[in-house]
């Protein structure tokens, strides 16, 4: 299961699954990263063909740049669901 979505400057976010471009994420346990967009593009285009890469420096704590490292999770429920992340 993977949701994505944006935050801008002030920090919100919505997330979304995929379906037809609908808000929202199914119901279940999700790994919380994050990647800088330096493409501009949205986060519905096709990128490289690739998972974003690790970033070493950056404003994103290392840890928190792959599913592999991260050791931030949310379990989403079947009702509005506002899940902050401090890092």
């Amino acid at each position: 299961m993977m949701a994505t979505g944006r935050v801008d400057a002030s920090g919100n976010y919505t997330l979304y699954s995929g379906v037809e471009g609908r808000p929202g994420a199914m119901v279940g346990k999700y790994k919380v990263y994050l990647t800088p967009d330096s493409s501009g593009s949205s986060y519905m285009e096709s990128g490289s063909g690739g998972p974003p890469q690790p970033q070493k420096d950056g404003p994103i704590p290392a840890e928190f740049t792959s599913a592999d490292t991260t050791t931030k999770e949310v379990d989403v429920q079947a009702q509005d669901n506002t899940l902050d992340i401090e890092l």
